[in-house]
């Protein structure tokens, strides 16, 4: 996608304040639709406040170092934090002894896996179910890089990639996806034209629904493509005859495997749906 900078909000696009915080002159934090940290280049300016944007990078921040942690270092998308280093870890175990060795991005195996899940619920007319979050694995290798772990890494003894961190959890890669999808229907002034369905979710008030209103489309492989990400809107009709306002996303669309995610945004009026004879 090309980088475009939308025009100016002038308040928060996800709990209506109109201060970036109380008694604050500052303007509202810009929004990186799809986030920074993974190479996005919409941005959003003056959208967001102070309190939302603690939240969305709660969500946020398990989901670029955990999923995407290697993959970002790979792609060579620079840390906001000078700290953070360039190099990667993975783990070798002999005679009962762990040792970390820390390597080149570009020597780690160019391997990326990440949730995939079925349609949104509400997609095919179905009713609001609790905690029921299903969902599998994808993913792809990135071209130019080796698929396989380098038969100098095993010293002998086992070998093993550290775990993606426990809160880089399928519920909060799903929130992230509710959260790009609801900025850039904002972004493109779609918004005023639906009812937002996702804001309790990005927010954090109904996290038991999450499923209902963001999903994909599972055991399909997408082609690759171009660009860093594939993203669009659309609509959709489910069988009950509710036509709703839909983000088809992908995330680093230019690695093979990687899923289509459907989230829906938002629910147009009834009255919308009514032709003349």
């Amino acid at each position: 996608m090309q980088a475009k900078k939308y025009p100016a909000v002038g308040k928060c696009i996800y709990c209506g304040a109109e201060e970036y915080a109380p008694g604050s002159t500052r303007r509202f934090g810009d929004e990186h639709i799809i986030p920074d940290g993974l190479g996005g280049r919409l941005i959003l300016p003056e959208a967001s406040c102070k309190k939302c944007e603690r939240i969305t990078n709660q969500f946020e921040t398990p989901i670029l170092k955990g999923i995407f942690h290697v993959v970002r270092k790979q792609l060579g998308i620079p840390s906001k934090k000078k700290r953070d280093p360039d190099k990667v870890t993975y783990v070798t175990e002999l005679n009962g002894k762990l040792q970390y060795v820390t390597v080149d991005p570009k020597d780690y195996p160019g391997i990326i896996f990440t949730y995939t899940f079925f349609r949104p619920r509400i997609l095919d007319g179905q009713p609001l179910l609790d905690d029921i979050i299903g969902c599998g694995m994808a993913g792809g290798g990135i071209e130019g890089l080796n698929w396989e772990l380098p038969p100098e890494w095993f010293q002998g003894g086992t070998i093993s990639l550290p775990p993606i961190r426990k809160d880089a959890s399928a519920l909060n890669l799903m929130r992230m996806l509710a959260k790009i999808a609801h900025s850039f229907a904002v972004a493109e002034g779609k918004i005023q034209s639906v009812r937002p369905l996702l804001l309790p979710l990005i927010l954090g008030d109904d996290l038991k629904h999450a499923w209902h209103y963001v999903g994909g489309t599972y055991e399909e492989k997408p082609p690759r493509t171009d660009e860093l990400f594939a993203m669009f809107l659309k609509d959709e009709v489910s069988p009950d005859g509710k036509r709703y306002l839909v983000a088809d996303i992908r995330l680093y669309s230019h690695i093979s495997g990687m899923p289509r995610y459907l989230v829906v945004i938002g629910e147009y009026p009834s009255d919308l749906l009514r032709c003349e004879p």
